[in-house]
């Protein structure tokens, strides 16, 4: 497995490696139980840690709040890179999705999630609600009837998945 940037990540992701970056958000998500922008951010702050070149210390230009978006949008950038084996393709994915654990909103890594039911079941239901908001958005506009059968197909086939 590997990491890299999204594409659409900003001019930010040439200040750290995605590799190495992802590595320290598993880190903290081994030593917190879970991925925070506050975390994040307060691990970053020591000038020899590679996240800290990602974000603005000048607290004239940036205060703790915009560190913290800062943050929010490395953990968003980041994709995990999966090989097939058999056909050698690519395939990308978000490296860590919102969850929420003990009334705690934080990241996990996509690995940790699809081992855990409760959480993989957090995922579906958050799929299911941007379709059926896609859905919603389409069935007010004439001429996407046959976008809006689809997604009513995926919505149903995501009940078989869980949630």
């Amino acid at each position: 497995m590997s990491y890299k940037w999204k594409q659409t990540a900003g001019g930010r992701t040439g200040t750290v490696n995605a590799d190495t970056a992802g590595v320290i958000l598993e880190s903290i998500e081994q030593e917190q139980g879970g991925i925070t922008p506050i975390a994040i951010v307060d691990a970053a702050r020591e000038e020899s840690n590679p996240l800290h070149g990602w974000f603005e210390w000048d607290d004239v230009i940036a205060g703790e709040k915009y560190r913290v978006s800062q943050a929010q949008d490395l953990v968003q950038a980041l994709v995990v890179v999966y090989e097939d084996a058999n056909t050698r393709q690519e395939t990308e994915c978000r490296a860590f999705v919102t969850i929420i654990e003990d009334d705690q909103r934080h990241y996990g890594s996509i690995g940790r999630v699809m081992l855990r039911d409760d959480l993989k079941e957090q995922i579906v239901a958050d799929v299911k609600n941007t379709i059926q908001q896609c859905r919603y958005k389409l069935e007010s506009y004439k001429g996407f009837e046959k976008a809006v059968k689809s997604l009513r197909t995926v919505e149903h086939e995501l009940v078989s998945v869980g949630a």
